[in-house]
């Protein structure tokens, strides 16, 4: 995203509030204070770079060097702009998908993280915080229901479409890694912050395929990992072309990877980056493969896809609950109901058990 001196301006306010903050709470001699301010001012640095571009967007809408505080009803013209912009094609024009529906450049998911960010720079300073207005929120239901669709599901593939993807790639570097990048997202039901995390030193091969050590990938309100025992995820073999493990050993063998990130970047050269994948580069290789596979609603897919696939796949198949949240930690059941499918729904059914009985 190119910079605009307004987006620059703020961040950089914002980075002199952060060193300032972090640089008392290091100087205070009281270790409950320093407890509490210290881990604070570091989770607000981390937050900072995850909301930097959110920050930038809204910063250059507002064309203003500095347009905190701000108000609900500029909050609310600025949810109704985002949400009427459509995605351009390479001649300026609206693009469309294969339907002939003009494509909508930002989600509700999208607009919510947007708020989320301008939320954060009115606590840390104090201000007065307009995101959590009944108003504010009223207005983003409304752009939630005028869409049509719920905005907290990512979008899902079928195991048939999972095969056209896996079949449509090379054994190019790039397609060796985008192959495993699938197959362990989709199998292993990492969430997105834990794909992007995975390490060599995590690896542990046994007979059945290998075994990730999962890292702690939350953290406590102030700021600090939990910790709780190791806890692995499996990555089975699997007969071809369903095969994580193998796709996932074929990427280390082929990358000569031994420590650090498993999936990295590729240069135009072929040269391999040093660090893992962001989050938006995890969108575009699944997008880019769904699209190769030919699945019509690719540029609608996100990282999140491939776990909540995962669910909808294990369940159309028949899987029980409890070894579903086995894979993907869910600590409750209940939260696989959002997963749910047309399928699932004539299973255990009293309606179909009933009428199957009668003569």
């Amino acid at each position: 995203m190119a910079t605009t001196p307004f987006a620059d301006n703020a961040l950089a306010r914002i980075d002199e509030k952060l060193r300032a903050d972090l640089q008392r709470a290091e100087a205070t001699p009281v270790p409950a204070t320093k407890d509490t301010t210290y881990y604070r001012a570091v989770v607000n640095g981390k937050r900072r770079n995850a909301y930097a571009s959110d920050l930038r967007q809204f910063v250059d809408w507002a064309v203003l060097s500095w347009p905190f505080p701000c108000s609900d009803n500029m909050l609310i013209h600025y949810l109704t702009d985002k949400a009427a912009e459509w995605r351009l094609d390479d001649q300026g024009q609206p693009l469309r998908d294969t339907d002939g529906q003009i494509v909508e450049r930002y989600s509700v998911r999208t607009l919510r993280k947007h708020l989320a960010a301008i939320g954060w720079v009115h606590r840390l300073f104090d201000y007065y915080d307009p995101t959590s207005d009944a108003k504010v929120r009223q207005v983003l239901r409304g752009i939630r229901l005028d869409k049509g669709i719920p905005d907290n599901q990512a979008l899902c593939f079928s195991l048939d479409e999972l095969r056209q993807m896996l079949i449509a790639f090379s054994n190019s570097p790039r397609d060796t890694r985008d192959k495993a990048l699938l197959l362990v997202g989709v199998f292993g039901a990492f969430r997105q912050g834990q794909l992007t995390k995975l390490a060599f030193e995590d690896l542990t091969g046994v007979r059945a395929g290998i075994a990730i050590e999962l890292r702690p990938d939350r953290e406590d309100p102030k700021g600090r990992k939990r910790r709780s025992p190791k806890r692995y995820r499996a990555i089975p073999h699997g007969p071809a072309p369903f095969d994580p493990a193998g796709a996932l050993l074929s990427w280390i063998s082929q990358a000569h990877i031994t420590a650090g990130p498993i999936f990295r970047s590729i240069g135009k050269s072929g040269r391999l980056g040093e660090k893992g994948l962001s989050h938006t580069s995890v969108n575009t290789i699944l997008r880019r493969a769904a699209a190769r596979g030919g699945l019509v609603h690719a540029s609608k897919l996100s990282a999140h896809s491939m776990r909540a696939s995962f669910i909808k796949i294990m369940r159309a198949a028949g899987i029980s609950d409890s070894l579903i949240a086995q894979q993907t930690d869910h600590a409750d059941l209940r939260g696989l109901d959002r997963y749910d499918t047309p399928t699932k729904t004539f299973k255990r059914n009293a309606a179909v058990e009933f009428l199957s009985n009668l003569d």
